[in-house]
């Protein structure tokens, strides 16, 4: 699945944004996967660079809904 070009769809997507519980719903339109800390490093380096939101995520199994990227505003 290639989500960084805009071929992923709303169902490739769907495991990521909603919860376990399917209690929360996030709107992320992209996903990343990095292989290694390097790769880290640059993606977090280049979202702080365009002012992006990161929701890291590791099994989706919390139970409040954090790890759902729900859009906010921080201003």
């Amino acid at each position: 699945m290639s989500t960084l070009d805009g071929s992923a769809s709303a169902d490739d997507l769907q495991p990521f944004n909603d919860d376990w519980m399917y209690k929360y719903h996030g709107k992320s339109q992209i996903v990343v996967k990095p292989k290694t800390t390097q790769e880290v490093s640059e993606i977090l380096k280049y979202c702080n660079e365009q002012g992006l939101a990161v929701v890291p995520q590791g099994g989706n199994t919390g139970l409040v809904g954090s790890s759902a990227a729900i859009s906010f505003s921080t201003s």
